[in-house]
């Protein structure tokens, strides 16, 4: 799953990364931006999410 988020939505998933892991199943869980990712508005703030 990669995901693009600023900088304080990833600090508070990087601090949930084992609850990520153990619960939804995640493998690997990267920070970026690509062409096809799904965006969503959530707080006033867009989290774009790819998972692969």
């Amino acid at each position: 799953m990669k995901l693009d988020t600023d900088e304080e939505l990833t600090a508070a998933i990087v601090a949930f990364e084992v609850v990520l892991r153990e619960n939804v199943l995640v493998n690997e869980l990267q920070f970026g931006s690509s062409d096809v990712m799904e965006r969503v508005e959530l707080g006033g703030k867009t989290i774009g999410i790819n998972i692969s």
